[in-house]
């Protein structure tokens, strides 16, 4: 039973730390959800614990974590694109966990993301190339997010999507390591709320990139 299961998630005020909160509390898991200080989580729930904070703060993020059975970094850049903090909070998350004697961690970056290049088409590659030139500093930092966690010595999984679009009519995803990303390749933000909740306890992807889509 997940009753007695605590799961941290950061980034919950967003799009798809909100499902990914929504879901595990529907399964059963004690939720503690991590928000900016500005954002409205909009949560209520007898099995839920909201903490607002700045995520680069370590006591804060060493409370979030406090317990928890498996962290999810759902965290990620919003226009313009300036605010640039994946790796850093990473590595905070990834200390406190050590100290704490944590070990699941799971963290949701994207297809574009990193040493990603064997997995996409030539047009998609192509893309890759002008949307990194273009906004250089943030690719930098999520792709150093994805290398505190690979470096990490947790019991990591990464999650790689393409293009997220609008929750509607649920749909078949497929994932794999090897799996292949084009210009259309898409994934609802409900349907990879499932994928990145089903890591909690599966031990499919320990230590590799997984990648997901329709």
């Amino acid at each position: 039973m997940n009753s007695n299961k605590i799961v941290s998630v950061f980034g919950a005020s967003g799009r798809v730390g909100k499902e990914v909160v929504k879901l595990a509390l529907l399964q059963g898991f004690k939720v503690k959800a991590h928000c900016r200080i500005s954002s409205n989580c909009g949560y209520k729930h007898d099995n839920l614990t909201v903490i607002k904070g700045d995520i680069t703060n370590y006591d804060l993020v060493k409370e979030v974590v406090k317990e928890s059975d498996c962290v999810i970094i759902t965290v990620g850049h919003k226009s313009p694109f300036t605010d640039i903090f994946c790796r850093e909070s990473a590595g905070l998350i990834i200390k406190a966990m050590k100290e704490l004697n944590l070990l699941r961690l799971v963290c949701l970056t994207g297809a574009m993301i990193g040493n990603s290049d064997e997995n996409l088409t030539f047009p998609f590659r192509t893309m890759k190339k002008i949307v990194v030139k273009k906004y250089k500093s943030s690719f930098e930092d999520r792709a150093g997010q994805e290398e505190e966690v690979i470096n990490s010595g947790l019991d990591w999984t990464l999650v790689k999507p393409p293009r997220l679009v609008e929750n509607g009519e649920r749909k078949i995803f497929i994932y794999s390591e090897t799996l292949k990303m084009g210009l259309a390749s898409s994934i609802g933000f409900d349907d990879l709320a499932e994928f990145i909740v089903e890591q909690i306890a599966s031990k499919d992807y320990l230590h590799k990139s997984v990648y997901v889509k329709y």
